[in-house]
Formats: structure tokens, C-alpha cells, sequence
């Protein structure tokens, strides 16, 4: 179910009525109406990327935060309260190339795709229309792959492609394709931002847009110029000057797109590395203290960086961290729905001395209590989650192991991870893990004192107990090793 806080979010099938009232809303607000807008996944031609990060992003008027929308395929609407002469919405086409949108107050907009799932905004005002679909015309034979020039070069993994050509094209590895000439993708987007630049100083002496959505649309195309260059230049600080950071912007998207690039460009350039768990990172704590006590930023987008520090000492640090840092957050913003999330989200309420599991069925049942039930059998269990790579690699290898020791005392137990909960589902459905009797995800993960003394940080992990339920091995072999079956049978 979609949720929107003071958003209405309708279905409109053709031949519809709308009564006086809606009439009013649709008059004081915008309409969007997607009209067979799929959008398929999209693949560059060496492998490389592979996103289907697709969505209608605006911002949430009550609480400031930014709101994907996934609309169906075949028709769905979605109308936006507006306060003033426009709403801007971004499109991230190909789940690459973000683009942005300033639809005016009272316009009935219709979204479609052309042939190659590029977005299209038709409205009844054809000077609207001229204003929505400017970036549709511009980038006309200035895209690589049918992507804008800063996707590639603003790409870390394309960088990385660049500065090792040739060993890749030595080996004749298929990256090679994603391969362009750094020099000549930065002519063709100067190019592309020039035109772009010309035409919308265009639209304002024309009086096609007004100075509030001129400037709306400039500081868009300026995100990209930025995107374009945060990874090959050596002085981000200069890159970024040409963006300002101030809450009167705070209603764009686009906005916080460059708030998302200022965290990890800027703000978190100078932080200390930690080596725990999957990947390198650095102590996001820190990151949040001086953000904190930064005195030049603006309250609502500090607000909004504290709020990417808490997500990120979500993923590296325990339940104790995430509550401290959640309280100073509450305490600075006054922001209890975010806080609220945040203890729901990892359960920090929750008994610290159990692990609390939960099967697809939502039935909830202890660690203690599952493994009571096991008496005389064996019980192996894989820690795992749904973002963890080798981790859905090792899973076909444990379901051959399942059958061939499905007549012997054994019981496989899957339980997920400091993972969300949606993603385990789907997960899970994906992979083939809902036949499993015994699959379940973690609730507690971040405050369990079960998983904090077994210092679970790395991925998979597999456990065995004997048939006594004692630990016998805290770190067993992956089902895909020679070792494991006959570690397993010395067990049975």
C-alpha cells in the first residue's frame, strides 16, 4: 500500500467523473496522470551498470522528507497539493540520469515514454508543454547509450574503466564497451549545457517561464554539471560552488539530490575509516557531531544530513549507537515522525537478551524457543540477508545440501540479517527460500545480545549445534565446500 503524509493519491480509469470538490483540488493543486508509462530495466552494453532505479520523486510538503512514487504501468494518477506556482517532481530515467520537472499549479499533466523510455509531459497549455519537454529536445544527439555525458562521467565505476583501458582491452573484457574518451563526453556535455544555458535565458526574455522557475531549472542542469565532475576533480569544494545550500530550496528534489552528493562528497570527505562487517566506511558518528555543531548550515538541510549520518550508523554500528544518535537527532529537529521510524526500523525497544525471529507468515517465536524444539537433531544455521551478494550465491548449494540430508536428523535454519524486511520477503520468493520451513528474519538484529557475542559483522556465517543444541562450530564451512557434509555426518 502506498503511503502518502497529505497527499492525495487517486486511481482515474477513463470515462471517470470528478465531483465539485475534486474539481477545486485538482484547480489549487497538479495533476499527474501516467498513461502506459513502463519503464523497462536498462543495461549499458558492457555489463558494467545494471539499475532499474525507477520512480517519480517530489517532496513530502509536512515533513520535508523526499517521496518516491512507483506508478503502475497501465494508468495510475497522483495529485500533489501545491502552495505556490509550481511543484517540481524528478524523473530518473533508466534509473541512471535524474531529471527534473516543474509542473504549475493547476496543470493537469500526462506522462508517457517515447521509444526509448525517455519521459514525455504533455499538458493542455502548449507553452507549458515547451517549458516541461526543454531537456527532451536538448539532449538530442548529445547522449552516450542514450544517457547524458555526466551519468558517465560522474560514475565511479566508469572512471575506473577509463584509467585501466588497457589492461581491460588487453584482456578483451567486454567493459571495454562501456568505454569512452573522457575528453570527448566532456565536449559534448559543455556542449549540451551551453545549448540548454542559451535556451532558457531564451524562455525568460520570451516570458515562457518566470525568474522562480527559471531558476528552478537551472539549478537542475547545474546538479548535472556538478555530477559531471565530482569524481574527476581533485578539489570537490571548487566543483561545488556553483550549487548554494539554503531552506528555500528544501521543497525541490533536486535539491536534495545535492544534498545527498554534499554528504558524501563533502561532508563526510575527512572522516576516519572503519574496517567492520561487508566494505570499508567511515565513522559516520563523528560525521554527525560535526554536523551538529556546523553553525553555517541551514537548520532544515543539516537537519536532512543528520538524518543520511543516521542511516549510515544504522548499517555499521549496534542498537546503542543508533538510539544515542537518534535522540540527539530528536532533540535538535524535534522530528518524532523520522525518530519514531528509526526505533521501529531496528525494534530498539525490544528484549536485548532474545533474538526475536519472524517467519513470511508473520509469526513471531524466539531464538531460545526454535532451538528448544531441535532437541535430537542438528540444527545449521546461515546467517545471510538480501543485500549480501556471496550470501544469495551460497543458497542454491545449501538447498542441494537440504536434499540430500532430508532423511538424515538435521534441520537448515535461514535467518536474515540486519536486513529490511520488505527486501527479505522478496528476497526470499525470488530465491526460493519460502519453501523452507525454517526461514525467518532477524528483528532484532542491532540489539541482540545473542548476535553482539558471536561479533557477527561478516556474511554469510554458519553455525552448527549438535544434537544437544550446544554451539558446536561458530564459523562452519559454506554449503558449496568439500568440507561441510562431512563435517555434518561426523555431527549426525
Amino acid at each position: 500500500m502506498r503511503c502518502f503524509c497529505n497527499l492525495l493519491l487517486i486511481f482515474l480509469l477513463s470515462g471517470c467523473n470528478i465531483n465539485i470538490r475534486d474539481r477545486q483540488a485538482v484547480h489549487e493543486n497538479v495533476v499527474l496522470i501516467f498513461d502506459n508509462y513502463e519503464v523497462k530495466p536498462f543495461k549499458t552494453l558492457g555489463g558494467s551498470f545494471n539499475m532499474n532505479h525507477t520512480g517519480i520523486t517530489y517532496i513530502d510538503p509536512v515533513t520535508n522528507d523526499l517521496v518516491t512514487f512507483y506508478p503502475n504501468s497501465f494508468r495510475d494518477t497522483l495529485i500533489l497539493r501545491c502552495s505556490s506556482e509550481f511543484v517540481e517532481i524528478g524523473i530518473a530515467y533508466r534509473g541512471f540520469e535524474k531529471n527534473y520537472f516543474p509542473v504549475y499549479k493547476g496543470d493537469s499533466v500526462r506522462i508517457t515514454v517515447d521509444e526509448w523510455d525517455y519521459p514525455l509531459l504533455k499538458s493542455r497549455n502548449s507553452s507549458l508543454e515547451k517549458v516541461y519537454n526543454l531537456n527532451y529536445y536538448v539532449r538530442q544527439g548529445k547522449t552516450v547509450q542514450g544517457l547524458g555525458c555526466e551519468i558517465f562521467l560522474g560514475d565511479p565505476s566508469f572512471n575506473r574503466i577509463a584509467h585501466t583501458i588497457d589492461v581491460i582491452k588487453k584482456n578483451n573484457w567486454n567493459m571495454q564497451r562501456d568505454y569512452y574518451c573522457i575528453d570527448s563526453l566532456q565536449q559534448v556535455f559543455h556542449s549540451y549545457y551551453r545549448e540548454y544555458t542559451d535556451s532558457l535565458e531564451s524562455y525568460l526574455r520570451n516570458k515562457l517561464l518566470s525568474d522562480a522557475v527559471y531558476q528552478c531549472l537551472k539549478y537542475g542542469l547545474d546538479l548535472k554539471k556538478y555530477h559531471s565532475q565530482r569524481t574527476l576533480a581533485e578539489d570537490i569544494e571548487w566543483v561545488t560552488a556553483g550549487l548554494i545550500l539554503s531552506d528555500s530550496l528544501i521543497h525541490y528534489p533536486s535539491y536534495h539530490d545535492y544534498l545527498k552528493y554534499y554528504f558524501h562528497d563533502v561532508s563526510k570527505k575527512d572522516l576516519p575509516p572503519i574496517q567492520k562487517g561487508q566494505g570499508n566506511s567511515v565513522d559516520c558518528r563523528i560525521g554527525f557531531e560535526q554536523t551538529e555543531k556546523d553553525l553555517s548550515l541551514p537548520p532544515l538541510a543539516r537537519n536532512v544530513l543528520l538524518k543520511y549520518y543516521i542511516e549510515e550508523i544504522g548499517e555499521h554500528f549496534p542498537g546503542k549507537d543508533i538510539q544515542f544518535y537518534a535522540d540527539k537527532y530528536l532533540e535538535i529537529s524535534g522530528d518524532s515522525v523520522y525518530y519514531t521510524e528509526i526505533i521501529r526500523r531496528y525494534n530498539l525497544l525490544a528484549d536485548e537478551n532474545q533474538l526475536l525471529l519472524k517467519d513470511k507468515n508473520n509469526r513471531s517465536v524466539t531464538w531460545e524457543h526454535l532451538l528448544s524444539n531441535y532437541k535430537g537433531k542438528v540444527v545449521c544455521v546461515d546467517f545471510w540477508a538480501s543485500w549480501c551478494v556471496p550470501c544469495r550465491e551460497e543458497i542454491p548449494a545449501s538447498f542441494v545440501l537440504h536434499d540430500e540430508l532430508k532423511n538424515e536428523e538435521i534441520v537448515f535454519v535461514y535467518l536474515a540479517y540486519n536486513d529490511v524486511e520488505d527486501s527479505w520477503r522478496k528476497t526470499t520468493q525470488s530465491l526460493g527460500l519460502n519453501r523452507m520451513k525454517d526461514s525467518y528474519w532477524i528483528e532484532n538484529s542491532k540489539s541482540s545480545v545473542f548476535l553482539r557475542d558471536l561479533s557477527l559483522n561478516l556474511i554469510p556465517r554458519y553455525l552448527i549445534f549438535d544434537k544437544n543444541g550446544e554451539l558446536v562450530e561458530d564459523n562452519a564451512p559454506r554449503p558449496s565446500s568439500a568440507e561441510i557434509r562431512d563435517l555434518l555426518k561426523r555431527y549426525l
